[in-house]
């Protein structure tokens, strides 16, 4: 008896009108309300975007300090030649880290496709 015909005589012995049940029991992720999920968005755009935008701007301008003040710490007291080996380093780092971050995000879009497609 193949694998399938098995499963076949499992879903056979259910009760009429029952499909496999779940066994976690788990509700469908369905929202009670959308309205009150949307309360943060609801209102002119330009004041959900700056809700949004704040965390991004506090984000950028730290790291800017932190870049310009590990700069300086490094021409002052290690010498120029660090800062410049760091200077060129730079690119590379950032390039590697993009590849990185592009594959893993074309790779999440090829799974969450062949995980939807039920493959």
């Amino acid at each position: 008896m193949s694998n399938t015909e098995e499963n076949d005589d499992i879903y056979k012995n259910q009760p009429a009108g029952h499909a496999a049940q779940d066994k976690t029991n788990e509700k469908p992720n369905t929202p009670k309300n959308m309205n009150q999920q949307m309360s943060n968005l609801s209102g002119p755009l330009w004041k959900s975007m700056f809700f949004f935008l704040i965390p991004l701007m506090i984000s950028n301008a730290l790291q800017s300090v932190g870049g310009t003040v590990s700069s300086i710490l490094l021409g002052r007291y290690i010498g120029e030649n660090a800062l410049a080996a760091s200077s060129a380093v730079f690119p590379i780092t950032f390039f590697m880290i993009s590849f990185m971050i592009g594959l893993g995000s074309a790779s999440s879009v090829l799974i969450g496709q062949a995980f939807g497609s039920g493959q």
